[in-house]
């Protein structure tokens, strides 16, 4: 529980510096202002999710864990993960994503 406690917080806290790309920015701002009181992690999608695990292995060194806390999150991590792959056809479905039009890009600039 700690772990998917963590993993909720550091999501939270990633999405819209470091998860998002510049064009989701402006969309993001926008849901942030209507559902403030919702975490980011209940609204944003599996693919967002997958995003912070690109991340979080360079943020690990930055953290006060000792090598064992840090190889035991890594095989938390590494169980996830392989959760995620395993159930795949579930969390990924392109047809929950589509290509933005040009005007969505423009916002971003």
């Amino acid at each position: 529980m700690e772990v998917t406690s963590g993993i909720k917080d550091y999501f939270n806290v990633m999405l819209g510096t470091q998860l998002l790309y510049k064009f989701e920015r402006p969309q993001y701002a926008e849901i942030l202002s209507s559902h403030s009181d919702t975490p980011m992690v209940q609204i944003y999608g599996s693919i967002h999710l997958l995003r912070l695990f690109v991340k979080l292995g360079g943020m690990l060194a930055y953290t006060p864990l000792d090598e064992k806390s840090v190889q035991l999150l890594l095989t938390h991590i590494h169980d996830f993960l392989r959760y995620m792959h395993k159930n795949s056809s579930t969390l990924f479905n392109l047809s929950d994503y589509v290509v933005a039009p040009p005007e969505y890009h423009r916002k971003a600039i």
